[in-house]
């Protein structure tokens, strides 16, 4: 709610509270507020048998793309207390049954257009994304209209539009602003410094890592910040600083010890194991990349495999096997069709025309790392 504990109890437990503390709640919350919603507190008026919706925040965390490319889940927001003062008349009730009735829908259809993204059924989570946007704008739910966008910006970097996915962030980072220094804002910066890596923006996306890394430090050791961690090494690998992306891969290993995550903990192995390639160790670095392609097998999310099989790919072009090299393109360009990952897809046939030129490209590295 952006007040002290003491005033959130107040609140919460309507034991009435200053007009002016309720509005800047209100407004925070992305609630309507008007005047004929609150009345005096009369001194001798008993405690209201009224009871306050309670808060439940999504605990749900999706496993990070590999490669750097699986994208964390913004928590969302399933319910927001009724800000009630007693003495506050039926019309309050009356018009935020509606509100809350209109909220928890629009929180329900995000939801499952998250979970529809993590399944790899991209049409439907787009889709869910812009209807629950429209709903969150009409309302002026600014936390759910933000988490519409992410969920929008990240089908598109899916889908390769990577320019279209940038500006979804960018307009979804002034709704989590609203509410300070928050998970979903920390999330979403790791997000657009994810996208903007991956088209070459390499300055602003160690800023807003490190501006991410900040943020989710700040808020406690429960709130997950792997993922900056993760991207800072990235952003160091990709720069030729091998040394610099195995700490920060090592940071990140040791912050997953109380933040158990086997999804994430593949994907810093695969990581590792594009540094042994380019430091020349082919036959480790394929056998590692082997290992987590076991792993996205047993889950079955086929974009993952693709991203893999094309990493083992790369290795395989340095090492001189091409018939392993075609192989193993040859798999990633059909599952990246299958799930309708149109970069990935034409990045994978760049392979097959470029060969070792491409694999030791900027932009080659930009789409291993990230």
């Amino acid at each position: 709610m952006g007040v002290s504990v003491a005033t959130s109890e107040r609140i919460l437990s309507q034991a009435g509270n200053d007009r002016s503390v309720l509005i800047d709640v209100f407004n925070k919350l992305g609630l309507p507020w008007r005047e004929d919603y609150c009345c005096p507190l009369a001194s001798n008026q008993p405690p209201s048998e009224t009871r306050a919706v309670p808060v439940h925040q999504s605990s749900e965390v999706a496993p990070k793309r590999p490669a750097t490319r699986l994208l964390a889940v913004l928590p969302v927001v399933l319910a927001v207390p009724l800000l009630l003062q007693y003495g506050m008349g039926s019309k309050f009730a009356e018009d935020n049954s509606r509100v809350i009735e209109q909220r928890t829908a629009a929180v329900q259809a995000a939801d499952a257009g998250r979970k529809a993204y993590h399944r790899g059924d991209y049409g439907q989570a787009k889709s869910a994304a812009r209807r629950v946007f429209q709903t969150a704008k009409a309302f002026q739910f600014a936390d759910v209209a933000a988490e519409a966008l992410t969920l929008e910006g990240d089908v598109l970097a899916v889908e390769g539009r990577l320019t279209e996915a940038l500006e979804k962030y960018r307009e979804a980072l002034p709704l989590w602003s609203t509410f300070g220094n928050i998970h979903g804002k920390g999330v979403l910066l790791e997000l657009m410094a994810v996208t903007e890596a991956r088209l070459g923006m390499l300055d602003e996306a160690r800023a807003h890592f490190l501006q991410a890394l900040e943020i989710l430090r700040s808020l406690g050791p429960e709130h997950i910040h792997v993922g900056s961690l993760r991207g800072l090494g990235s952003v160091a690998a990709v720069q030729g600083d091998y040394e610099a992306a195995r700490k920060w891969y090592d940071e990140a290993a040791t912050a997953l010890h109380d933040q158990p995550d086997d999804a994430m903990q593949t994907n810093l192995r695969a990581l590792r194991a594009l540094l042994l390639r380019d430091d020349g160790r082919f036959e480790e670095s394929r056998k590692e990349l082997e290992a987590c392609l076991e792993f996205w097998r047993g889950i079955r999310h086929p974009r993952w495999q693709a991203t893999t099989h094309r990493q083992i790919a790369t290795v395989m072009i340095l090492a001189g096997d091409q018939i392993e090299a075609l192989r193993h393109t040859k798999r990633a360009i059909d599952l990246y069709e299958k799930v309708g990952d149109g970069w990935g897809a034409a990045e994978s046939r760049r392979l097959l025309s470029e060969g070792s030129d491409y694999v030791r490209s900027m932009t080659a590295k930009l789409e291993d790392y990230f």
